[in-house]
């Protein structure tokens, strides 16, 4: 009994510590996102004058949540 309650303790554990580590990349894709669309429209389209005018446009046409296009994969890779 004492050896099956460790096994148990530990897999939990374990689910812990990825669902931590998961939870903590997700975070920081979610931190991170706007600054790379800004990155890779500005590396892709040439109609803006700088990175303050790129977020300008886009929260103007898209809101704010068009600067987190495209988050869904890297977020889901996280885990």
């Amino acid at each position: 009994p004492g050896q099956l309650k460790g096994q148990v303790m530990s897999a939990v554990e374990t689910a812990r510590e990825v669902w931590a580590g998961g939870f903590g990349g997700a975070v920081g894709v979610l931190v991170g996102q706007p600054f790379d669309f800004v990155k890779v429209r500005l590396q892709a389209l040439k109609s803006y004058a700088g990175p303050v005018d790129c977020v300008r446009q886009t929260v103007a046409r898209e809101g704010v949540i068009g600067l987190y296009r495209g988050a869904l994969p890297p977020v889901m890779n996280s885990f």
